[in-house]
């Protein structure tokens, strides 16, 4: 054993013998109010790939509904689309013919990945992307035909 593990044993015991309780530096509960996971995503910090923001802001099921959506083994990067907000997108090479033995500067294509609605298959919105954990992945229309509410489209959640 090294010396740092020796070290890190002593440090981890206090007096009655036992392991001392760590606070968690996001939501300020102790340790073993949280899941071995969920305690991990709030000690590092780390960055959303779906939403570029950091674990903090993210609930357990929140983090693993953004994984889900992102494609694994593929070529992402942001894109700007018009005046709103910069989004996720898979980069796609198309397989076009060679001018003059270089590539046609038109053989890349950008396109931006959306979250869809579990129920009716539509893109969601920013507020509905944020809000997936608590929306059950459904969009705001849907949400409020389960829950049995009345859906205002000019009311929707401020994220």
């Amino acid at each position: 054993m090294n010396y740092g593990n020796q070290l890190l044993q002593k440090l981890s015991k206090h007096k009655g013998g036992g392991k001392m309780s760590m606070k968690c530096i996001t939501c300020d509960k102790q340790d073993t109010e949280h899941s071995k996971k969920l305690w991990q995503l709030h000690q590092k910090k780390k960055l959303c790939v779906f939403c570029n923001e950091d674990s903090s802001q993210h609930s357990e099921r929140l983090w693993e509904i953004h994984e889900e959506v992102v494609p694994k083994n593929t070529k992402l990067a942001p894109m700007l689309l018009g005046r709103g907000p910069r989004v996720l997108a898979k980069i796609v090479k198309w397989n076009t013919v060679k001018t003059n033995g270089k590539d046609s500067p038109y053989h890349v294509e950008y396109v931006p990945i959306y979250m869809h609605c579990g129920e009716c298959g539509t893109a969601l919105g920013n507020a509905e992307e944020m809000l997936a954990d608590v929306l059950e992945k459904t969009c705001l229309q849907c949400f409020c035909d389960m829950t049995e509410q009345e859906y205002k489209w000019y009311e929707s959640p401020r994220v």
